[in-house]
Parts: C-alpha cells; structure tokens; sequence
C-alpha cells in the first residue's frame, strides 16, 4: 500500500495537472487532503460494516454458489468417498443449506 503522503502529493499533482481546483477555487492540497480524508473515512465505514455483520472481507477474494456446488461435489471425489455413487440432488441441497448460512446474498438471489 502506498504510504498517505507519497498519495498525498500524488493526489495534488494531478489535481494540479487537471486544473480541477479551478472550479472551487481551492488549492490542489486542500482538496487533495479533502480526498484522503474522504478515503479514510471510507475505509473506517467498511470495516464498522464488517464488524456489525460479523465477517471479514478479503480484497479479490470472491465466491459463487457454482463455487461451493463444485466444492460439495469434489466431496464425493475424495478418496474416503472413491466408492460412492455421488447423488446429484443431495449435493444440491447440501450447497443450499450452506448458501443459507453465508452472511452475504449473492448477486441475483
């Protein structure tokens, strides 16, 4: 992660390059402190969020429900289930039961 005061001058540079403190007639350090401030906050509100809903997100770290019925299904590929005849429909119910009780929604649930 980019330490704030290299981002700092990053941020009033471009901001500078861009000419975006024209509009307000605000200096590029002003504003660009403005955005780090902003981020931090932003920050503070997504970590609240996942104090208040109990989990920890990881950056880049994604799951589907494709994902946990493949997770499921290699089950029966496991060498202590080699013998077994997976049953499709029990694997679909087990992956139900275990979307259930994830602590978010995936997208069109």
């Amino acid at each position: 992660m980019m330490e704030p005061d290299t981002l700092l001058v990053k941020l009033e540079s471009l901001i500078n390059k861009e000419s975006r403190e024209n509009d307000s007639d605000t200096p590029d350090f002003i504003l660009a402190k403005f955005l780090l401030d902003c981020l931090g906050a932003f920050e503070l509100a997504s970590n609240r969020r996942e104090v208040w809903y109990g989990v920890e997100l990881e950056p880049g770290c994604s799951v589907s429900k494709d994902d946990i019925a493949g997770a499921v299904a290699r089950g029966w590929c496991h060498k202590a289930n080699e013998k077994k005849t997976m049953d499709t429909d029990l694997a679909f119910a087990i992956t139900d039961e275990i979307v259930k009780i994830l602590p978010f929604k995936f997208k069109g649930e």
